[in-house]
């Protein structure tokens, strides 16, 4: 990943940093499978993050806060597989994962798992099926976090009322979950499946080995997304679709 510009207030006002989340346009099986053969992006930018100069595949941090970044691809049905990479400061707080589409105007900090701003999230339950999973996300870890003595708050979900969450040596609200390897790694780089067929999305290191099912009950449409957690400028986070790892 290339370095970044810096990000100034009329670049912000420039290019409309206020995103509304209103409705958004209905998904059919032939615009989703035109829309995978196009190349990932994040289209949607929430507060203070910008574009690695013309890579809209790259996002920076520019301003403390809380901000998002949202690709173009929404998904409805399928299996659909991407990498997620952080780099520069190691002190921020990087989630990524999936949430529900959103558009439209928004100002100020978003983050979906944040329950005073999940509220802001496109209302269409229509488009949800029997699911309550609508924000599920993985910590891209750096080995130095905002609270050291916390552990890693590496895994999350929302049902859009509460944020559940494991930690490493410490799992809080959800002991269904149970041990598995993912909530041992911390990586700054990892692929994710969504399997909406199966309902699931599947966690996997750098080179392809999976580390276990991250959540189930996924139903409905998502957008794949990430959010920084800004103490200190400069945070990257690049995403790239990819292939579906081979498994034995």
């Amino acid at each position: 990943m290339s370095s970044h510009t810096n990000c100034t207030a009329g670049e912000n006002k420039k290019r409309g940093n206020d995103v509304d989340l209103a409705s958004t346009e209905g998904s059919r099986p032939g615009k989703q499978a035109k829309r995978d053969e196009e190349p990932l992006i994040f289209d949607k930018l929430i507060n203070d993050v910008e574009y690695d100069k013309d890579d809209k595949s790259t996002v920076w941090s520019c301003h403390k806060g809380s901000s998002t970044a949202i690709s173009n691809a929404v998904m409805t049905s399928g299996k659909h597989y991407v990498t997620f990479e952080r780099a520069g400061c190691e002190a921020n707080l990087v989630h990524a994962g999936v949430m529900r589409p959103v558009a439209g105007h928004k100002k100020g900090e978003f983050h979906p798992l944040y329950d005073n701003h999940y509220k802001l999230i496109n209302k269409t339950p229509e488009r949800w099926g029997d699911g309550k999973v609508h924000v599920c996300m993985r910590e891209l870890c750096s080995g130095k976090r905002m609270d050291p003595n916390n552990g890693p708050s590496l895994s999350l979900w929302s049902d859009g009322r509460n944020t559940f969450e494991t930690k490493k040596n410490r799992r809080e609200s959800m002991p269904e979950w149970g041990e598995w390897e993912g909530t041992e790694e911390e990586i700054v780089k990892f692929g994710m499946l969504l399997d909406l067929d199966a309902g699931t999305l599947t966690l996997f290191d750098d080179k392809g080995k999976s580390l276990g099912i991250l959540k189930e009950g996924l139903t409905g449409e998502y957008c794949w997304a990430a959010s920084i957690v800004d103490i200190a400028d400069g945070t990257s986070v690049h995403i790239m679709r990819g292939d579906i790892p081979a498994t034995k």
